[in-house]
């Protein structure tokens, strides 16, 4: 391979690209056979001295796709090369950089990923050793990407999240569609919170626990849970902008799940979660009543009163004890500046357990005190843990809530 490869790039040095940027091409296995490498590449700086690039180098009926990032006329592999069959006409090859994180891509599979901090501008291009590549190819601005990349043996389909604002990734989420739904319950979305990073589960499986109940049938939900690089707070850090959880869930994962699982258009968005992420599932509802129409929470530390409280992971999402008491920590005050959506319609849950049963009265006297609407479950002294017992009394809050919440959208109408 050529140090100085005899490059072709559709970008450009008067091209404008912010860092987060995407460069594709469909190649045709002629044309892919016929060079010595292709190319697709981003950040492109220094007269092609620097850029990261994926290639793909086909021979004998074989390819291969390698990450490599380009400094100072060195090439340096990021990550273990991908092993593909042969290309087929039409394939695209696709590399994304969000924030530190490159994705390569086959097909919107995402095949190798990698971090890398030392490139954070430049253009992105089509680089091609050899023959020219004759397939078509765009470059551009890149945002949250959400890719498929299986089904696994219980149904459960499998995506790869790359976010900038969910510390890079890519991150797994996991989503469950009614397969056999009630027909006489309308379709909603259940958006379940984790409480551990990168879906461990010494807590329990969140969805493989609602699954053994059937509950996106019973309910006719589908499923989405979202996994995180950290045990996550849903916040946002205003001094690191990998760790903006909540602009995550409320600008990125919703729009994605409304344009991609959507089958009426007219579904409520539910939140569930326990211990830190039922405090969240509080405040994303409270913050956002116009996204999120109902959130039930379990055995959950709602008299939270310091960022480092239950540090490292609290302080390492909400950065600054000021950012956790004005936007965050659930007050009084927090709960009366945000009363009014919540005065006619019962659209929360909470349920008592055996270790924040503090916060539970504190919760609910602030609740009452606001005259927020609002339902509670039996005190459980079951096992803190997502198969603790309050999962059948929390999802059947949320459905007989969301009848009465359908009932007055439709008398608003």
């Amino acid at each position: 391979m050529k140090i100085i490869p005899e490059n072709n790039s559709t970008g450009t040095a008067d091209d404008k690209y912010p860092g987060d940027q995407y460069s594709q091409i469909e190649i045709d296995s002629a044309s892919a056979t016929a060079a010595r490498w292709t190319g697709v590449a981003v950040r492109i700086g220094d007269s092609l001295q620097k850029a990261c690039v994926g290639i793909c180098k086909t021979s004998h009926g074989t390819s291969k796709l390698i990450l490599f990032k380009r400094m100072h006329c060195k090439w340096i592999q990021l990550s273990r090369t991908y092993h593909a069959g042969p290309f087929t006409d039409g394939t695209q090859l696709r590399l994304v950089a969000l924030g530190s994180t490159i994705a390569f891509m086959e097909n919107d599979i995402i095949r190798i990923a990698a971090s890398d901090n030392s490139l954070s501008d430049g253009t992105p291009g089509v680089m091609v050793n050899g023959a020219e590549t004759k397939g078509k190819s765009s470059v551009g601005s890149a945002s949250c990407e959400v890719h498929h990349l299986s089904d696994d043996s219980r149904g459960i389909a499998n995506y790869g999240v790359i976010s900038v604002t969910n510390s890079g990734g890519p991150h797994l989420l996991r989503v469950l569609r009614p397969a056999r739904p009630s027909l006489i319950v309308r379709h909603n979305f259940l958006f379940l919170l984790p409480v551990e990073e990168s879906l461990k589960s010494i807590y329990g499986d969140g969805l493989h626990i609602l699954q053994s109940l059937d509950v996106q049938n019973e309910y006719n939900v589908t499923i989405i849970e979202p996994s995180f690089g950290i045990e996550s707070w849903y916040a946002d850090n205003p001094n690191d902008s990998n760790i903006r959880h909540e602009t995550f869930m409320t600008m990125e994962l919703i729009p994605w799940v409304r344009a991609t699982l959507e089958i009426t258009g007219n579904e409520q968005n539910w939140l569930l979660g326990f211990s830190k992420s039922g405090i969240e599932a509080q405040a994303l509802l409270l913050r956002h009543p116009d996204l999120f129409d109902l959130a039930a929470s379990w055995d959950f530390p709602a008299d939270m009163s310091a960022h480092d409280e239950y540090s490292p992971d609290s302080a390492a999402c909400y950065s600054t004890d000021a950012n956790f008491q004005t936007n965050y920590r659930l007050t009084s005050q927090f709960v009366d500046a945000r009363r009014t959506p919540f005065l006619q319609d019962c659209r929360i849950w909470i349920g008592q357990g055996p270790v924040f049963a503090n916060g539970f009265s504190k919760y609910e006297s602030i609740l009452t005190a606001a005259g927020v609407r609002y339902a509670a479950g039996a005190k459980l002294d079951g096992p803190h843990r997502g198969d603790g017992g309050w999962l059948p009394a929390a999802l059947a809050a949320l459905h007989e809530c969301s009848i009465e919440r359908g009932r007055t959208a439709s008398c608003d109408i």
